[in-house]
């Protein structure tokens, strides 16, 4: 945060996976918050794909300082980005089958594209 305005000091997409993207690399102790909270709320099922999430949310941000992705050997062939994007996903799936929602497993991907840079 800039120390005079409180304010995040990046643009922050409006919507899409490239803003959550965006707040897991500025904003890693308020995922961590998130996280906590649902934890408080949830069933066991959404609090492991929540602590998934901000497992891969870390690393996407780790990697966006530079860092190499240290969970590699752990996901082999994949990307931090595609992992959060993954998790997301699951997330969706577990809190919609918290909520009794019909067909739970009916979510739609963000659509990447291939001139996307996060893709």
């Amino acid at each position: 945060m800039g120390l005079a305005t409180g304010r995040l000091p990046l643009r922050i997409p409006q919507r899409g996976y490239l803003r959550r993207a965006t707040l897991a690399v500025a904003e890693p102790s308020r995922i961590r918050l998130l996280t906590e909270q649902i934890r408080v709320l949830v069933s066991h099922d959404l609090q492991v794909v929540a602590t998934q999430g901000k497992h891969h949310a870390y690393a996407v941000r780790e990697t966006a300082d530079g860092s190499a992705d240290k969970r590699l050997p752990d996901y082999p062939g994949t990307t931090p980005q595609g992992r959060v994007r993954d998790a997301l996903q699951q997330f969706y799936r577990a809190a919609r089958t918290d909520l009794g929602v019909r067909s739970p497993n009916d979510v739609a991907r963000d659509e990447v594209l291939p001139s996307d840079p996060w893709s």
